[in-house]
């Protein structure tokens, strides 16, 4: 079995078109949602040396289809457990066998403690994740979120990687095509996060100890790589935190694979 050295993160998909996370600590690897092929699942996991059987456990941060939409196949390759909220669990399939987590109550699998926290987003019950693995490292992960919460903000403390969400540029957003009812979603309470509160969260994970930051699920049509990370950036300068790498997560394809060793 292939070991990773330290805590990792590995974004193989980030956006609308779907989501998939791969998170690892010496043998032990994760999957935070399944929103791609089992094909492109497995030629990713291959590419890093490991195989669906290397999977100990699936995560599952809500029920949007960009979310879920590869569990069908995935769970007929792979007998690892599938875990998600009890608002999550019941939107999907019962077929799915799902082991409900509640918010606070953590789970350990291998190397890594997990713990699920309510994030507000438009549906049934959705969770973000805070990792930690048995050196004391943490990440946490939050995408499809409407606003910053306590419950994000003071998990925060010690991360060393923070994968949120940089969804849209509000002026592009309110210039596009998108219906009038549409942008408001979006940009409601309940929606996504535009880049200039990503940069907040940024900010405010750094000066808690952030070594790496992963601007995640961004729009195709209300957002550029590059000028989210430049938001970040320009928000991170004028505080005097430069040190922090930013990254983008691609839409289309695996990212590149952060570690704290």
């Amino acid at each position: 079995m292939h070991s990773d050295k330290g805590l990792s993160l590995w974004p193989l998909a980030s956006g609308s078109n779907g989501n998939a996370l791969l998170v690892s600590s010496g043998t032990t690897t994760i999957l935070i949602d399944d929103g791609i092929s089992t094909k492109r699942l497995s030629a990713s996991l291959g590419s890093a040396g490991k195989s669906l059987n290397d999977i100990a456990a699936v995560f599952i941060t809500h029920e949007h289809h960009d979310h879920v939409s590869g569990l069908p196949v995935l769970r007929k390759r792979t007998p690892s457990p599938f875990h998600a909220s009890a608002g999550t669990a019941g939107a999907l399939p019962h077929e799915f066998d799902i082991k409900r987590v509640a918010p606070g109550k953590t789970i350990d699998v291998g190397n890594l403690r997990i713990e699920p926290f309510r994030t507000p987003h438009d549906a049934e019950e959705s969770f973000g994740y805070l990792i930690e693995d048995k050196e004391g490292k943490k990440a946490l992960v939050a995408t499809d979120v409407g606003h910053v919460n306590g419950h994000l903000l003071e998990r925060l403390e010690g991360c060393g990687i923070v994968m949120i969400e940089a969804n849209h540029d509000l002026e592009m957003l309110m210039d596009g095509r998108y219906p009038e009812m549409l942008k408001e979603r979006i940009r409601g309470p309940l929606g996504h996060l535009s880049n200039d509160e990503a940069a907040d969260v940024a900010l405010e994970a750094t000066k808690k100890g952030a070594k790496h930051v992963i601007l995640a699920h961004m729009s195709a049509d209300n957002n550029h790589p590059e000028l989210a990370l430049s938001t970040v950036m320009r928000t991170l300068k004028a505080a005097g935190q430069e040190k922090v790498m930013v990254k983008a997560a691609p839409r289309g394809m695996p990212g590149e694979k952060i570690a704290l060793e």
